[in-house]
C-alpha cells in the first residue's frame, strides 16, 4: 500500500493556532519517547518528522499533509521530557485540549465522549522481549474489545525495521 507524499504544513502550541481541519486527521498520541514521530516517518516512508533518542523533542503539535488526502498529526508526548519548565508549562493548554489528556485512561474516556475512532499501536516491538510483548498484546487486545470506538486490531510495529508498517498504513488508508 502506498502512502501519499507528506509535507509539514503547520505547528501549533495553542488550540487557537490549530489549522482549520479541512481533511481527515490521524493523530499520534502517547507517552514521551515511544516512537510516535518515528512511526509517522515510517508510515510516509520519509524523514520529514524530526526524531530523537531523548524524550521531549516534539514540543508542539505538528501537522503534516499527506498529498491532500489526510493530515497526520504528531503530538508532544505526555510524561517526561528534556525541556525547560517554561516550555512544559506551555504544554498544559495542549494537554487538556481535546484529546491530549495526561493519562491514558482519560484518553480513552475522551475518545468515547467524542466518538472518535482509534486504534492501539505498540511501537518499538523489536526492542521488547517476546514474552513481555505477548503479555502486553493480550492486555491491549482486551482493552480494544472493551471500547466501542476502538478498532479491534492491535498493531505491533517497528518503525526502525518497518515491521507491520504496511498493515498499519493499509488500516489508516481505509478509515
Amino acid at each position: 500500500y502506498q502512502f501519499p507524499h507528506m509535507s509539514f504544513f503547520a505547528g501549533a502550541k495553542q488550540p487557537s493556532s490549530f489549522p482549520k481541519p479541512d481533511l481527515p486527521e490521524i493523530a499520534f498520541v502517547g507517552r514521551s519517547n515511544v516512537g510516535k514521530s518515528t512511526l509517522v516517518n515510517a508510515l510516509a516512508r520519509t524523514s520529514v518528522v524530526r526524531t530523537s533518542d531523548k524524550p521531549g523533542l516534539t514540543q508542539q503539535i505538528n501537522f503534516y499533509c499527506a498529498s491532500r488526502a489526510l493530515n497526520l498529526v504528531d503530538m508532544p508526548g505526555y510524561g517526561f521530557a528534556f525541556t525547560s519548565p517554561e516550555t512544559r508549562d506551555g504544554w498544559q493548554a495542549l494537554v487538556i485540549y481535546p484529546l491530549l489528556p495526561s493519562a491514558p485512561t482519560n484518553l480513552v474516556k475522551n475518545a468515547l465522549i467524542m466518538k472518535v475512532k482509534y486504534t492501539l499501536v505498540m511501537t518499538k516491538c523489536d526492542s521488547v522481549p517476546r514474552p513481555m510483548l505477548a503479555s502486553r498484546y493480550m492486555v491491549l487486545s482486551e482493552i480494544a474489545q472493551s471500547y466501542p470506538h476502538c478498532l479491534p486490531h492491535v498493531f505491533m510495529v517497528s518503525g526502525k525495521y518497518m515491521v507491520a508498517i504496511n498493515d498499519l498504513r493499509k488500516e489508516i488508508l481505509h478509515l
